[in-house]
């Protein structure tokens, strides 16, 4: 029972005799969904089946047997229950309290750190079930060339060129970035305006990225105000002088104005800008307003919370962006508008998550802590305000990785792939489908492409 890794023959017998046997007639419940658990089971003996409630009506997802672990989100997260447990046939579960665990831990201590580790090798292995829903990590070795070889329009390569000499992000990222870009794309492959939007998106990215690494920058939140601020209006006189005369800072800021100008001219010569312009706009200030909470957390750490992380930080991922221009690009009917921006809602939250989940390591050094990893560790009370400050970077990691702290985002990645999944099936007005396999070759990307991005 309580096979993971990384637990040793003495952890897996320690547990072992910190849980207690429970029988089950055929029939009964063990788990049901929407329940918040303190317990963990390891079936013994019988088959269990896995439901969830799908468009109303209960789908079995998996059966699972001896050797295998129930409730394993709901424990290590604190979540409630994404899915029911019924026993087929009678069965005999190891069962794990919360309480009978920490005795454990305080007899061998590390324990249930090891254990919410195996926990989180677990919840990721259940994101990539068999079958039509699964979510499958790529074999990043074998795409990986393939990525590099990607050529990117001319218009976005000047501005590559331009930002090497002001910023520090490699080219792989734009390359990946543009390939997520396509996959998540409302528009038909043979779109008229899908190459245009395309190319203002990436141009967009690089703008997205220039911005948000001001804001979470220590001392530099007047110079983001004062970038915000120019976007609206012509370039100051300051910075029209050539490029090679700039100073380096007054060259960051210059490019910072070229990016929204180029990107803002691709806009207005779609056929339905006037139609969303205003749109466009609010959507974009919602991208502004997220980066101004990441600020906000910095300089008040007890100001962040789930419910407020939740609603402002996926805006960095731009989607509601996109998706307003591909509305302009005149290809969407207008009725569908409101579900297509739920579902781009929930896409934009998905991305999030992988792209937290893949890049809050490469974080750390710099003490940026915008990661739902470290929203979540406050309010569980595993970092204070003032060891996020002072800890070094390496213990900072360690301790996220002790706790298991993965397992929540992955949690949370696994519940909003189901409403899109739901979302896409039911939405007739737009076909939807695309685009949520999109958001899951978007994530898997992430997941395999941690450190790289």
């Amino acid at each position: 029972m309580f096979v993971l890794a990384p637990l040793d023959d003495a952890d897996r017998a320690a547990l072992s005799a910190a849980a207690r046997l429970a029988d089950h007639p055929a029939g009964a419940t063990l788990i049901r969904e929407g329940q918040r658990l303190s317990t963990l089971r390891a079936i013994t003996a019988g088959i269990v089946a896995i439901t969830a409630r799908r468009h109303g009506a209960a789908v079995e997802l998996a059966r699972l047997g001896p050797g295998d672990v129930l409730g394993e989100l709901s424990f290590a997260t604190g979540e409630a229950a994404a899915a029911t447990a019924t026993a087929l046939t009678p069965c005999r579960t190891a069962e794990l309290t919360a309480v009978a665990l920490a005795g454990a831990d305080a007899a061998r201590p590390g324990l249930e750190a090891r254990l919410l580790r195996g926990l989180t090798r677990l919840v990721h292995q259940r994101l990539q079930p068999t079958g039509p829903a699964a979510l499958v990590l790529p074999d990043f070795d074998a795409t990986l060339g393939a990525l590099r070889a990607i050529e990117l329009p001319g218009t976005v390569t000047s501005f590559i060129a331009r930002y090497k000499q002001v910023g520090d992000r490699g080219s792989f990222l734009w390359r990946w970035c543009w390939h997520g870009l396509q996959s998540t794309c409302l528009l038909p492959a043979d779109a008229p305006w899908r190459a245009h939007t395309l190319a203002a998106r990436l141009v967009a990215v690089i703008l997205n990225v220039m911005l948000d690494d001001l804001a979470d920058r220590p001392g530099t939140e007047v110079r983001f105000e004062q970038a915000i601020q120019r976007l609206d209006h012509p370039t100051p006189q300051s910075l029209r002088a050539p490029w090679d005369q700039l100073a380096p800072e007054a060259r960051y800021d210059a490019l910072i104005t070229d990016l929204w100008h180029h990107v803002l001219g691709a806009c207005t010569v779609l056929p339905r800008w006037e139609r969303f312009r205003r749109l466009w706009h609010f959507d974009y200030q919602q991208v502004f307003n997220c980066m101004r909470y990441s600020m906000l957390t910095r300089e008040l750490p007890s100001f962040d919370s789930l419910t407020e992380n939740r609603a402002y930080v996926p805006h960095n991922m731009n989607m509601m962006v996109f998706s307003t221009m591909d509305f302009m690009a005149g290809d969407l009917p207008e009725e569908s508008l409101g579900a297509v921006r739920e579902a781009v809602w929930l896409g934009q939250s998905i991305g999030q998550l992988g792209n937290m989940i893949a890049t809050w390591r490469r974080e750390v050094p710099h003490r940026d802590f915008s990661s739902r990893i470290f929203t979540v560790a406050r309010s569980r009370g595993i970092f204070t305000a003032a060891e996020l400050a002072t800890l070094p970077p390496a213990a900072i990691e360690a301790r996220v990785d002790d706790a298991g702290l993965e397992a929540d985002l992955l949690a949370e990645l696994g519940s909003l792939r189901a409403s899109l999944a739901g979302l896409a099936a039911e939405v007739r007005v737009a076909d939807l489908s695309g685009f949520a396999a999109g958001i899951d070759t978007l994530i898997a990307m992430s997941l395999a492409a941690r450190g790289l991005i």
